[in-house]
């Protein structure tokens, strides 16, 4: 079957799971210029209860069904059943936003059969903002939405909403009084709003097989659960209420169809074919699906989302008493002041410092280049260092005019060297032998070898002792 394209601003494409009693059913739409083509829906054997009960599993489940149908999207919408949630009518106050949650604690703590903080909570308000109102509040297990988005994220899907499907059709109808029918396999859901929005939320039929037909009994069922729902309601708000538009239930029975509209004739009310869009007529496409896609696609966020709201870092600070509030503010500004405190002083301290440093920065200056001066030359009038002490001693027992020369000079020890070279003649190496026989601080002088007679190479040996106590 192909089917007709819709009007319907998109951003790329988005899934749109509805979860049933035994199927999971999905369509995509993918926008295309300024419109959008919807896809045939899937069908995946994943019962509701397996997405609450046994999450991990079933998202890869879940994860193989859409890999084999070639779906690649990966935002997604999930709509859960209506059963799975609490509700009620409440009257609803002129309250702000700070005390919004308070009053949905203490309505839930009395009309519900879990404690509030077992439940995640939203209240529908009418769009007006008159006193005396009333409301509509919705409960839902967290454990169950928290299993349900593990589910949808292990099939590495990303949920962008989760909400209910029937109550996408009430808002496709939102500015008209009337009752909104949302009938799909082994589901059969009603909403009730009037020109304000949805006033009630009733799940009717929860069949435990999608491919049992419904009866003339729960057609009678069907009928009174809407008058009881309608009888919850402010006189003003039920007298307005004259229509009952039925979305789905195209395979009913006639016979069950007959007996619904009968059951529905006897309260005053005219039942109608309800449509999404006229384009859709006739399409195997579930309206409550369509309308929550479309509603996506111009933009307009779920009515109900039951995603987790997670607040920001200083979200919850805006819950504070104005008391608290005033010390938080002192104890901040204490410590401003502490802290220009501490760097008011550390600025004078560093304004001292500086101006005693150009007192003495001068001073500093010559003495620091005294000292450069004599790190430079202390080696070589340092008589405690052996090694140049040695080269000293040799060196003043040579000539001057360099008749005999050091080729090599090896100290080991500190002590014990060893000195090559090479002289002009026998006699001016002799004197040479001499001199550093009669010089004190050698000792042990010996002559290793000589070669030659002129020029004449030697190489001699000593112990280098330092000065002796007779000074020489």
């Amino acid at each position: 079957m192909i089917f007709p394209r819709l009007n319907i601003p998109q951003r790329g494409a988005i899934l749109v799971f509805s979860l049933g009693p035994d199927a999971v059913e999905a369509i995509r739409a993918h926008r295309r210029d300024k419109s959008a083509s919807v896809s045939q829906p899937f069908r995946f054997p994943l019962p509701a209860a397996a997405f609450k009960d046994e999450p991990v599993p079933t998202g890869i489940a879940l994860q193989r069904h859409l890999h084999e149908a070639g779906v690649s999207s990966r935002q997604c919408i999930v709509c859960i059943p209506l059963n799975w949630s609490f509700s009620a009518i409440v009257d609803f106050p002129s309250l702000s936003e700070s005390d919004l949650e308070g009053f949905m604690t203490f309505e839930a703590e009395r009309r519900f059969p879990l404690p509030p903080h077992e439940l995640t909570l939203r209240l529908l308000r009418p769009r007006t903002e008159e006193n005396g109102q009333r409301a509509l509040l919705l409960g839902v297990p967290s454990h169950y939405l928290s299993n349900v988005e593990a589910a949808f994220r292990a099939a590495g899907l990303q949920p962008e909403a989760i909400t209910f499907a029937v109550s996408a059709l009430a808002e496709e109808h939102a500015g008209t009084a009337c009752a909104v029918l949302r009938a799909d396999p082994g589901i059969v859901d009603l909403a009730v709003g009037d020109h304000c929005g949805a006033l009630a939320l009733r799940n009717v039929i929860w069949s435990e097989s999608a491919s049992d037909p419904p009866t003339v009994a729960e057609a009678h069922e069907i009928a009174r659960q809407l008058r009881i729902t309608l009888s919850s309601l402010a006189p003003a708000q039920r007298d307005e209420i004259k229509t009952v538009v039925a979305h789905g239930g195209r395979d009913w029975p006639s016979e069950f169809q007959d007996a619904l509209a009968h059951a529905f004739a006897a309260q005053g009310l005219i039942t109608n074919r309800g449509t999404v869009s006229p384009e859709i007529i006739g399409a195997d496409v579930s309206p409550a699906m369509l309308a929550t896609a479309m509603r996506h696609g111009r933009g307009e966020p779920c009515a109900v989302n039951l995603m987790s709201r997670r607040k920001g870092r200083f979200q919850s600070y805006a819950r504070w008493s104005s008391r608290n509030f005033r010390r938080a503010a002192a104890a901040l500004a204490l410590l401003a002041v502490l802290v220009a405190a501490g760097y008011w002083r550390q600025g004078r301290r560093l304004a001292e410092l500086e101006k005693a440093w150009a007192a003495i920065g001068p001073r500093v200056e010559s003495v620091k280049m005294l000292q450069d001066r004599v790190r430079l030359y202390r080696s070589w009038y340092d008589e405690a260092i052996p090694s140049l002490s040695i080269a000293h001693g040799l060196a003043s027992a040579f000539p001057e005019e360099g008749s005999v020369w050091v080729k090599s000079l090896s100290i080991k020890d500190g002590a014990i060297a060893t000195c090559s070279g090479s002289a002009r003649s026998r006699s001016e190496w002799m004197q040479v032998m001499e001199k550093l026989g009669k010089d004190g601080a050698l000792d042990d002088l010996q002559v290793v070898q000589t070669r030659g007679d002129a020029p004449l190479g030697f190489t001699l040996t000593f112990h280098w002792k330092g000065k002796d106590a007779s000074g020489s």
